[in-house]
């Protein structure tokens, strides 16, 4: 390993750097998407529980 070019070194070093700022950027991102499914899916059950009562209520002529 003496033998490699101090370039080499540099260019590896540059990139291991870049690939830690990716990896951070890509696990933010999965972060963030995780908590907008979560959102949506709160708001889905949130949703169908609304529509179930609205159809139970049309269905026993209580609207």
């Amino acid at each position: 390993m003496s033998a490699q070019h101090p370039g080499v070194v540099h260019e590896h070093a540059v990139l291991t750097r870049h690939l830690g700022n990716v990896q951070d950027r890509v696990s933010r991102l999965l972060r963030d998407k995780e908590s907008e499914l979560q959102a949506l899916s709160r708001e889905i059950v949130r949703l169908r529980a609304q529509l179930l009562l609205s159809r139970t209520s049309m269905q026993w002529h209580m609207s």
